[in-house]
């Protein structure tokens, strides 16, 4: 027997329990992992974690005393991978995967809305999405799930197929390829190549496409692969269809959709979700979910976690959309706020923005160009947060601030009142802490 397989063994025995910080609540009786990251290393922690309440522990670090209970390996993130490869190939349901520069949470939390009105699904939680995420999503996997959907995120060309082997998905979908990661990737050429890993996988293994009609480069990608669905979201025309794999929109500014003879008023905000709605339609049909529960479930769908929310409070309206940020998201939001703007006539209109992160040596000419569109639309009120915003050619009508907690500060003596707002930016700016002050 391997030695995967008997730390298979063990993973059975806790029940499928697994751990990787001591600090969680789930440690009782669970197997922890030691994994090392960029601040820490959670292979220092084994023993500790044992005396916890752990079953067994699995750590690179040889510093311990001798005790059964500790498992050494050369690699406890590779070792996790393997475990979680294993445990993918006792199940024989479907894995649906989602990557894309843009929209792939989106899409997977409409989806496993759809499709859980009728499936036990196993679906990626938060954004665990990477090289360790993916397998710790795989190993919760359990004999009740009928249907899996997991989010495939990656920052490196090897790293989407890497995460395909882990999770085995036989439907894949790449919502959409921008401009993200490039400090990782290099090039726009191998983002295109990165997330084509994917669709590579699913071909390979025969397996089912879900495309966009629109996307050339997908479609380029997909050639004439036989197991490929399409669809497509248009703006709402007079015209009536009854093809389910077109979705006419509006955005009013909540989107409201149509597709047959289905109209739904959704609280979903932003004309760009109307492809991640009609993605998630389309699978969801070709997994049998009725119309009605289709209709049910998106006229009550909210988006949450700083993704495209929608605020009100007493002074303002926010459009809270700074989870994350790439120069396509943020110039497909912005044009998306200029078309909501209208239908708030009465209100003053303000953008706020954060830096881009992980851009690579392209950084300052990507930031100029989202300053040069926000010029060329003739945005009066925008507040700019962060270093690399500073370092571009802004008018000097713009506000900026370094941090947020400057930006608070600027708000906090001029505050923004009777105004419709964009707060837009990378995760680690933590612009949702404006929404505190507006």
């Amino acid at each position: 027997m391997s030695q995967i397989e008997e730390i298979y063994k063990l993973y059975k025995e806790c029940n499928q329990k697994i751990c990787t910080d001591t600090r969680s609540s789930d440690i009782k009786n669970s197997i922890f992992f030691g994994i090392k990251g960029d601040n820490f290393d959670g292979n220092l922690y084994a023993e500790q974690a044992l005396e916890m309440g752990a079953k067994y522990a699995i750590t690179e670090s040889n510093n311990f005393k001798s005790n059964p209970r500790l498992i050494y390996v050369k690699k406890t993130i590779k070792t996790l991978q393997l475990l979680a490869k294993l445990h993918r190939e006792k199940f024989n349901i479907p894995i649906i995967s989602i990557t894309g520069s843009n929209g792939k949470t989106t899409t997977k939390e409409i989806l496993n809305h759809l499709l859980s009105t009728k499936f036990s699904t196993c679906f990626t939680k938060g954004n665990y999405n990477n090289h360790i995420g993916v397998p710790l999503t795989v190993l919760s996997l359990n004999k009740k799930h009928e249907i899996g959907i997991i989010e495939l995120g990656a920052n490196h060309l090897g790293e989407i197929d890497l995460l395909c082997h882990i999770a085995q998905p036989n439907n894949g979908i790449i919502t959409n390829i921008g401009k993200a990661h490039l400090e990782g990737f290099g090039s726009y050429n191998n983002i295109i190549k990165a997330k084509s890993e994917l669709y590579n996988y699913i071909i390979k293994n025969n397996g089912n496409l879900f495309v966009d009609q629109q996307n050339t480069t997908l479609l380029n990608l997909t050639g004439k692969y036989k197991h490929q669905h399409f669809y497509h979201a248009k703006i709402k025309s007079n015209s009536k269809s009854t093809k389910d794999d077109i979705l006419y929109f509006e955005c009013n500014p909540f989107l409201k959709i149509n597709w047959g003879n289905n109209n739904i008023q959704t609280k979903i905000i932003g004309n760009y979700n109307a492809k991640n709605i009609a993605a998630a339609i389309k699978i969801a049909k070709y997994f049998s979910i009725e119309d009605l529960e289709i209709s049910n479930v998106l006229k009550d769908f909210r988006l949450k976690n700083n993704r495209s929310e929608f605020i009100k409070t007493e002074k303002n309206e926010i459009i809270l959309d700074a989870y994350n940020a790439n120069p396509t998201s943020t110039s497909i939001a912005i044009n998306n706020f200029m078309i909501i703007k209208s239908k708030y006539p009465l209100l003053q209109h303000t953008i706020i923005l954060g830096d881009m992160l992980e851009l690579g040596e392209n950084a300052l000419k990507l930031h100029q160009e989202i300053i040069d569109l926000l010029i060329n639309l003739k945005i009066k009120n925008c507040y700019l947060v962060g270093p690399i915003f500073k370092k571009t050619n802004y008018p000097n009508y713009f506000n900026h601030s370094i941090s947020v907690n400057e930006c608070c500060n600027i708000m906090s003596q001029h505050p923004i009142q009777n105004s419709l707002i964009l707060i837009k930016g990378s995760r680690k700016l933590k612009l949702e802490k404006l929404t505190e002050l507006l």
